[in-house]
């Protein structure tokens, strides 16, 4: 239809009509596009430049201790969004925490317009390299370092005492980027360095630690190695078998451990290097033993460190040696004077009780399975049964608490009159142990010089008396013969113990000494003293004759050991008081060996009147006419109440190659009643006697040893014997089958044997 008129105003109309309905009450409008923001906030700092709506790019550095950060971005719109790092913020609200790496970090804070327009507003935040060079950790693979580890020390020094031929650094530094180098090669971040090679004297050791912005630290290890020099043994009982799993801690008198789990070697040995000026105290165990320390260990006087570790006796009790914690001397036994230290001097008057006090974590007293509680001897070794015990116990293992443990407190005076007469001007010891009653045990030596001179002149004058008759025996035991010991049952368990006598004049003419020097050679040549043994009173001995024991650990097979000895009394007109020197007897150990019943076995039933009994010789190497003179051996059969019933002596003659029995005294040779087996690994013995064991009856039987005659006791074993050639009986050897611990018959004890009522 044309446009007419009529229509363009029916259309101006309609405009008109949409026109006014528009105008204040439009249905629909533009959206909004502002995307500005009224704020930025970051919690890590102030920004830069300061905040500016028409700004789009800010910056902010901050320390490397700051690790993160959130950003409150406002919006001027409330309809407008915002992200930061792409996430959406609430608009005046915190986003969530921004990790922080070091260096630059860009964070950008995008708001978006209603009409969905967008402007991007970045923070670059900065965080400053780490300078941490310090470190949070330092030991080394031996040694204990001293001052502790700690950050804000630079400077270490360690002493090592085992003979290490190097070590290793372990470093840890505070910040995980920081870097390591010892002495100038790069370790890993609590990695062991390489292996740094040792010196006796002192080794300087640099840990350099460079931290991520290149700050360095510099710090220094010294490690100062002394010579070995005193060698240690660590053993289950006096001249006993090595405790191969022992491990050895060298500490400061005061109880600072100064190196720890030094181990020994196979034969229980390890030498340490000491520093003569200072003191020790030694301590050992074993798996499964009991603990020993050596206290005051004094290296400028003592030359070797011999530590016991026994069983540990009661098993429910610790393995804690017990400390000796008060030492002190006495003229009247009232007032008391104490021993700091290790030693002191006086007048011989004032030295005539000596008071000591013993902590214990378990009780440390006498006891009939295990150590003697507090023992003390002059000039030698308290040990064993070669000791002094106390007149009086003030306290005996009295309960208290330290440091919030229990322990035991055990206080014991002792008479030291009887054994201090001596010489003035010369340096002596007392020698304190401790036992407690799980064979922990503790050894204190204390040095004293008495400052007056004692000579006795009512001594008679034996400086022309030489001493006679040195008697030598040493004796091997198959087994470890000490009551404390770990005694194990196979034949790899050895003792090797030397008895010396000797007289000085006889019977109503011997003169009397009040002691004795002993000395022991290697080479028959070159002789060295090896204990003084004090009597301390005119000691007339038995009818002249004096005896000691050589303690001495590292005795062995191999060896002949030659032994003199000269004796002295407080008469120094002449010779000062000394007699000659003896001559000297030499003696060589015999090969070790047990005995073991064999045949009829254990609880066996015969059917006749004579068995043959049969027993084991552990070491063929014996029966050797060049290694043994004689076999002694003693068949004794008991009835089931300990009463004998039958006793018969044996022994090999090997000089005359055949079996031997008494016979009116006299030994004669056998060829009936005893055999040995080609290998000389077994010995049987035909019983004599056809109507001594009775049908129907039980027995027990074992193999003992003999006096060398007919008789025999259960305090022998079987043993085997050898005379040093050229000195007639002075100097022997003999290796026993068995040890106290195993009662000294064969190591499997006594067996049963039964004969059948119809036994013939």
């Amino acid at each position: 239809m044309p446009f007419s008129f009529s229509n363009r105003v029916a259309a101006f109309g309609a405009l008109a009509i949409i026109s006014m309905v528009g105008t204040g009450c439009s249905s629909s409008r533009s959206k909004d596009s502002d995307n500005r923001l009224s704020a930025l906030v970051v919690s890590a700092g102030a920004i830069t430049p300061a905040f500016s709506d028409s700004a789009d790019a800010y910056r902010l550095t901050v320390a490397n201790s700051v690790v993160s950060t959130t950003v409150t971005p406002t919006a001027v719109k409330s309809n407008a969004t915002i992200t930061v790092l792409g996430a959406r913020v609430v608009s005046g609200q915190p986003s969530a925490a921004i990790p922080l790496n070091t260096g630059a970090n860009v964070i950008p804070v995008e708001v978006i317009a209603e009409n969905g327009a967008r402007r991007v507003t970045t923070i670059t935040v900065t965080r400053l390299k780490n300078s941490d060079a310090s470190l949070a950790g330092l030991s080394i693979s031996k040694g204990i370092l001293a001052p502790a580890a700690s950050p804000t020390v630079h400077a270490y020094t360690t002493d090592i005492y085992s003979g290490q031929a190097s070590i290793t650094v372990t470093a840890t530094p505070t910040h995980p980027l920081a870097t390591v180098q010892v002495n100038g090669v790069t370790v890993a971040r609590g990695a062991a360095s390489q292996a740094i090679p040792l010196a006796v004297g002192n080794t300087p050791i640099t840990v350099d630690v460079t931290a991520e912005d290149g700050t360095l630290s510099s710090n220094t290890i010294t490690v100062r190695e002394f010579a070995p020099s005193t060698p240690v043994t660590v053993l289950d009982s006096c001249n006993g078998t090595p405790v191969k799993s022992a491990l050895v801690t060298v500490m400061s008198p005061a109880g600072d451990v100064l190196e720890d789990a030094i181990p020994v070697d196979a034969n229980g040995n390890a030498t340490l290097g000491l520093d003569p000026q200072a003191r020790y105290s030694l301590l050992a165990k074993g798996t499964g033993t009991a603990q020993d320390a050596r206290v005051n260990f004094d290296p400028s006087r003592e030359a070797r460190a011999d530590l016991y570790c026994h069983d540990l006796g009661m098993t429910a009790f610790p393995a804690s040696a017990p400390q000796i914690t008060e030492i002190s001397y006495s003229a009247d036994g009232t007032t008391w004077t104490p021993i700091l230290a290790n030693q002191f001097s006086d007048v011989l008057a004032n030295i005539n009780y000596l008071k000591v006090t013993a902590l214990g974590r378990s009780g440390v007293s006498p006891t009939a399975w295990s150590g003697f509680g507090i023992g003390v001897n002059y000039d030698r070794n308290a040990w064993s049964y070669d000791y002094f015990a106390p007149m009086a116990t003030e306290e005996n293992s009295v309960p208290v608490t330290v440091n919030g443990l229990p322990f035991y407190r055990t206080t014991s005076i002792f008479y030291l009159d009887y054994y201090a007469n001596t010489v003035a001007g010369t340096a002596h010891t007392i020698d304190l142990v401790a036992y407690d009653v799980a064979n922990n045990r503790t050894e204190q030596k204390v040095y004293f010089t008495v400052t007056d001179a004692v000579p006795v002149a009512a001594d008679p004058d034996i400086s022309a008396v030489t001493p006679t008759n040195v008697f030598n025996v040493l004796y091997t035991y198959g087994l470890t013969r000490d009551i404390y010991a770990v005694t194990p049952v196979d034949d790899k368990a050895i003792t090797y113990l030397p008895l010396i006598q000797f007289n000085v004049g006889s019977g109503a003419t011997a003169p009397g000494i009040r002691g004795f020097e002993l000395y022991r050679s290697a080479d028959g040549t070159n002789f060295t003293k090896i204990r003084t043994h004090q009597y301390g009173y005119l000691n007339k001995g038995s009818n002249g004759i004096y005896s000691c024991y050589d303690l001495d650990p590292t005795l062995k097979e191999g060896v002949v050991y030659s032994y003199k000895v000269r004796a002295f009394n407080g008469n120094l007109t002449a010779n000062a008081g000394f007699t000659p020197e003896s001559a000297p007897v030499p003696s060589q150990f015999l090969p070790p060996f047990t005995v073991g019943l064999s045949s009829p076995a254990m609880s066996a039933i015969t059917t006749t009147r004579q068995p043959r009994f049969e027993f084991t010789v552990s070491n063929p190497a014996l029966w050797d006419a060049t290694v043994s003179d004689y076999f002694y051996f003693y068949l004794w059969i008991r009835d089931k109440v300990g009463s004998s019933v039958f006793g018969q002596a044996y022994r090999y003659n090997f000089i005359l190659g055949t079996f031997q029995k008494p016979v009116a005294g006299v030994w004669t040779a056998t060829s009936v009643d005893c055999a040995v087996s080609e290998d000389h690994t077994k010995v049987s013995i035909n019983f004599p006697n056809a109507t001594t064991l009775q049908p129907g009856v039980t027995y027990e039987w074992s193999i003992f040893g003999t006096k060398g005659s007919a008789s025999y006791s259960t305090s022998d074993a079987s043993y085997f014997q050898r005379y040093t050639p050229g000195t007639g009986s002075l100097g022997r050897a003999m290796s026993y089958g068995s040890t106290y611990e195993k009662s000294y018959g064969a190591i499997n004890g006594f067996f049963t044997l039964t004969l059948d009522p119809s036994a013939q």
